[in-house]
């Protein structure tokens, strides 16, 4: 009897132990935490070390990606959010023009200490981006902020892709890649910034990125350049093999623009068609 009792009492305390160091995660939430400015997440784990609602202390925060089978194909992908045990957000496949979604990306912006901002994007089978959008906390449940895709809505340019890279400071900023008219593929920045409690566009300017910047590109036709995107007064002219670089991009509500500077200095801006229009050697557009 006396052994039955040392097993038992033995037993309870063994199954008390494990019930402490089982949940050492769960502990940490609620503790004061500040996030990195931005963070990607994986899908399938735990994390109890970031804040996901503003408020400054750690939640919960948990991804799920799962597909259901369809009748004639693999089915179509879905997405959830849970955050501090309960489900705030859950997506399915956009299925764009028949494109499914292989994967979604997400990443945590921290665009100041009580603005906590939810990047999510789908990536096709094709590779195309065809969803991206900013969600805040609130409510219980992820809210829309910003839809991407609207930012450059109706001007061409093919294969569009969109990245978050820097947050903070009411702050947040985006690189863009798209094939436009003019260049084809080309890549440059895009900063939003908080004001009265929405994000906007502080300038239609953008810089490209250095290294696009410091490409030469050859002329393939013979091209006016205007003082500004008003278009309203020619600049120079760019002929047939006469070089130049490119600086920056611009839009309008019907296009894009490009700013060039040619090898003596001068330097204008060029409208681009809104179609499959390469005026350089260089241009690319990849399908």
């Amino acid at each position: 009897m006396k052994k039955l009792k040392r097993w038992l009492a033995g037993l309870f305390a063994g199954v008390m132990l494990a019930g402490i160091f089982a949940v050492p995660c769960r502990a940490e939430t609620g503790r004061r935490v500040v996030n990195p400015d931005v963070v990607s997440l994986s899908q399938g784990r735990e994390y109890t070390n970031l804040d996901a609602t503003g408020d400054g202390k750690a939640d919960s925060l948990f991804l799920e990606s799962s597909r259901r089978q369809g009748l004639f194909s693999q089915g179509r992908r879905y997405l959830e959010i849970f955050i501090n045990g309960r489900r705030a957000f859950r997506l399915g496949d956009p299925y764009y023009r028949g494109d499914v979604t292989a994967r979604y990306e997400v990443k945590l912006c921290t665009v100041s200490r009580s603005d906590i901002l939810f990047f999510i994007r789908t990536v096709s089978e094709t590779d195309h981006y065809n969803f991206c959008r900013l969600y805040r906390y609130g409510n219980g449940s992820l809210q829309e902020v910003l839809d991407l895709k609207n930012t450059y809505k109706n001007i061409f340019h093919y294969r569009e892709s969109i990245d978050v890279v820097r947050a903070g400071n009411g702050r947040i900023r985006f690189l863009w890649y798209g094939q436009m008219g003019v260049t084809g593929a080309l890549n440059w920045t895009v900063d939003y910034v908080k004001a009265g409690g929405m994000l906007k566009r502080p300038r239609r300017t953008c810089p490209v990125l250095p290294e696009e910047e410091r490409k030469v590109w050859t002329a393939s036709r013979g091209f006016r350049v205007y003082e500004t995107a008003k278009l309203t007064r020619e600049n120079f002219r760019v002929l047939t093999g006469e070089k130049v670089k490119i600086t920056n991009v611009y839009n309008d509500t019907k296009r894009f623009y490009v700013r060039v500077v040619n090898q003596k200095g001068q330097a204008g801006w060029v409208p681009c068609p809104n179609d499959y229009s390469p005026y350089f050697k260089e241009a690319v557009y990849v399908g």
